[in-house]
Order: structure tokens, then C-alpha cells, then sequence
């Protein structure tokens, strides 16, 4: 059986050329370049506001924003008021966050050692735990880095297919919660004991 021609103005063909378009631009794109591309998507702005709004800090308290890249979220959250502080296992990545934001902090570290004694209201970690080999592990420094009712928010707990419940808490919500609704569903695999 033939296949029925296509114009070359069919929508099938203007979005498979726009597909290779983009796939081609996006493999021209250094780090860096792709996730400033992606920060700056209205959708993208929306989801680290939410994650803002779901660690209800109070004004003044401390966050830690685990893979923060170049910082955008540390800078939006202190412009909000908070002391906050990024963590990226990328030097690249702190060295531009700190060119472009020099008045706030930057660690390097990992999600499974944190280089901090806690002390933390909030735990952001955005584009994270989905990479993570130990999901549970980095769940555990979590908690450990939170004061007693801190709260953890994260894209990966917003999309997860947990209950509602669980995306009402930004995927660990209270860190002293110990039912299985406060582990996000990336960390489920190996529970947590």
C-alpha cells in the first residue's frame, strides 16, 4: 500500500522539521545553555514558585536548594526573603551561579552528603531526585538537614504519581512524618526504615 503524499506545508512535516530543528540546537547547547533555555519557560517559572509556595517558610528562614545549577531559585528566594543557600556537584555550574548572583551562597556538594549541619526550614531539589541511583539515601540527608517540621518541595514530588495527599506535601512534606506518605515515589523503591 503507498503512502498518501504530504504537502511539504502538512503540519506532520512542520512539526517534525521543527523537531529536528530543535534536536539539532539543543545538541549545539553546552549545560549551562539548555537549562537557562528551560528556566526561562513560563512553565518552568511557575513550578519553582510553586515549589516556594509549598515549603511555607516563614520570612527570614533558611532553604537549601540541592543541584541549584546556576542559581536562579537561590535568587529568587532570597529576593523573597529567605537565607538561602544552592548546592551543585557541578564547579562549572556554581562558578556561573556565583558570577551572576556573588552576594549568595554556593556549596559544592551531592544530594547523599550535603556539605551543611542543617539548620534548614526548606528543601528544594528540582531536576534531582529522578537522577539519583539511591533516591532514599539522598531522602535520608534530607531529613537530616531539616529542622523538625522543615519541609521539602521538588518538581519530581509535584509530577509524582503519588496520592493527592503526597502532592499536597510537595512529595516529603514534614520530615518527621514516618508513613510511607512522606516518601516521594522516586525513594519508594527502597524504603526508608
Amino acid at each position: 500500500m503507498a503512502r498518501p503524499k504530504r504537502s511539504a506545508t502538512s503540519p506532520t512535516l512542520k512539526v517534525l522539521d521543527f523537531m529536528s530543528t530543535l534536536s539539532r540546537t539543543i545538541c549545539g547547547m553546552s549545560m549551562l545553555q539548555r537549562l537557562d533555555a528551560a528556566d526561562v519557560l513560563p512553565a518552568a517559572a511557575e513550578l519553582r514558585a510553586r515549589t516556594y509556595e509549598l515549603l511555607r517558610l516563614e520570612p527570614g528562614s533558611a532553604v537549601i536548594d540541592v543541584g541549584c545549577g546556576a542559581g536562579p531559585a537561590v535568587s529568587e528566594l532570597s529576593w523573597l526573603g529567605f537565607r538561602a543557600v544552592g548546592v551543585d556537584l557541578s564547579a562549572e555550574m556554581l562558578e556561573e551561579a556565583r558570577r551572576r548572583s556573588p552576594d549568595r551562597d554556593f556549596l559544592i556538594g551531592d544530594a547523599y552528603a550535603l556539605p551543611v549541619d542543617g539548620g534548614f526550614a526548606g528543601y528544594r531539589a528540582d531536576k534531582v531526585f529522578h537522577e539519583l541511583a539511591e533516591p532514599e539515601v539522598a531522602l535520608a540527608e534530607a531529613r537530616r538537614v531539616l529542622v523538625p517540621g522543615g519541609r521539602g518541595a521538588g518538581d519530581r514530588f509535584l509530577r509524582s504519581g503519588a496520592d493527592p495527599g503526597d502532592r499536597a506535601r510537595a512529595g516529603f512534606g514534614d520530615h518527621r512524618t514516618p508513613d510511607r506518605a512522606g516518601i516521594p515515589t522516586a525513594a519508594r523503591r527502597k524504603r526508608v526504615s
